[in-house]
């Protein structure tokens, strides 16, 4: 479910270590510690080809000294490092490098607690303390794409879709919001008809800053 974990793998690693919980899958994959790549994806079709792409993957990390990653690979692993996503697993700016902090590993499956991104929810009672972009879903995206943020006070606040060269090519909201959560929706339109695949960018202006998100756009 949203907010919960999949345990893919049980190994305690050469150095030995502590038992992990019963994985959540059947089997298991070698994943190296020093170079690899992990796919979250929302169907069981077996992926291909050594940099990840298409709409089934919600999620995308490489580590150490991966070939592919989400703008720069986080650290390397072993068997007493691991790396977590920051701010309780919500922080996710599309660079894994940035994303994610070293630590002991902690090891996860479908019976844990779960945890909830406050930014997943259109009402709750988390104190709203600065302005927030979230994590566009579904990403990749081959239809419709949304688009959540949050607002600490009423503010006028611009959100545009740039292609990579930083140019605009949609504008999804362009006034003044009440503070709360918020969400717009981007079907894909452009100023030149349907948006090509490729990578884009969402872009949040409010308040004299700046908030950026990347999306990929399947076809």
């Amino acid at each position: 479910p949203p907010g919960g974990y999949y345990l893919v793998q049980e190994a305690a690693g050469s150095g030995g270590g502590a038992s992990l919980p019963d994985p959540d899958a059947i089997g298991s994959i070698a994943i190296g510690a020093t170079a690899g790549k992990v796919a979250l994806v929302s169907n069981n079709i077996p992926l291909s080809g050594s940099c990840l792409t298409g709409a089934s993957i919600v999620d995308f990390v490489g580590y150490g000294g991966a070939n592919c990653s989400e703008t720069a690979p986080t650290a390397a692993l072993d068997n007493t490092i691991a790396d977590f996503r920051d701010a309780g697993g919500c922080l996710d700016t599309d660079n894994n490098l940035e994303d994610f902090t070293e630590a002991a590993p902690q090891p996860r499956n479908s019976s844990s607690p779960i945890s909830v991104c406050s930014y997943w929810l259109a009402v709750g009672d988390v104190s709203l303390t600065e302005f927030s972009l979230g994590s566009p879903t579904p990403n990749p995206v081959a239809g419709t794409l949304r688009v959540p943020f949050a607002l600490q006070r009423d503010e006028a606040v611009r959100l545009d879709v740039l292609d990579i060269q930083g140019r605009v090519v949609w504008t999804l909201m362009d006034g003044t919001l009440s503070s709360g959560r918020h969400d717009v929706t981007w079907t894909g339109v452009s100023k030149r008809g349907m948006a090509r695949s490729g990578v884009y960018f969402i872009r949040m202006q409010v308040a004299g800053r700046s908030y950026v998100r990347r999306v990929m756009v399947t076809r």
